[in-house]
């Protein structure tokens, strides 16, 4: 079956960082998680300051003690920390598995939209992902995330594209029913 779309690029550890940031910093469950971390941090904070608030109308003698600092002090650290750190880690394992899994060698990676499927060509390997199977799509600067529904992340760059643009790839996949 010819394909309708078509993008072809080289992989490299750029596209592949780019991606790993994404799905650090950009993704929505990652959004979620930041958002409860710093309610979290928020809300014991305000307990903090409204203990103090109620005990001074009382006239009861009040003192921040050490273990309120520290707690407050430590889930700062911890956040910061979580999302500072996950990315470091995850770029040092990513370049770790890149290396494993392509010898050091980034392959050119080519991609074909069909009527019933996107076709993906690299190394020598190909695999056909379904667009049944595409749980989400989200396009974040010029990149175009598929996530399938077992959590596999494809990308396409824009500059990768040989028929059409991501705007029209982005609109056939909507009338497969692709989100």
């Amino acid at each position: 079956m010819e394909p309708r779309y078509q993008c072809s690029f080289q992989a490299s550890e750029e596209i592949c960082l780019e991606c790993l940031k994404w799905e650090t910093y950009r993704s929505p469950h990652s959004i979620v998680l930041q958002i409860l971390t710093w309610v979290a941090i928020g809300i014991i904070a305000l307990g903090y300051l409204l203990i103090g608030v109620v005990a001074a109308l009382n006239h009861v003698p009040f003192r921040v003690s050490e273990d309120m600092i520290f707690v407050t002090v430590i889930l700062v650290v911890y956040a910061l920390c979580f999302f500072l750190l996950r990315y470091k880690f995850s770029v040092r394992n990513t370049k770790r598995r890149l290396e494993e899994l392509y010898h050091g060698e980034f392959p050119v990676i080519r991609l074909s939209f069909t009527e019933e499927c996107m076709v993906s060509e690299a190394g020598g390997e190909t695999t056909r992902l379904y667009y049944s199977d595409v749980k989400r799509m989200y396009r974040w600067k010029n990149y175009l995330y598929l996530r399938t529904k077992s959590r596999l992340i494809h990308f396409l760059p824009a500059e990768g594209m040989e028929n059409g643009t991501l705007e029209d790839l982005t609109a056939y996949l909507r009338e497969k029913g692709v989100r």
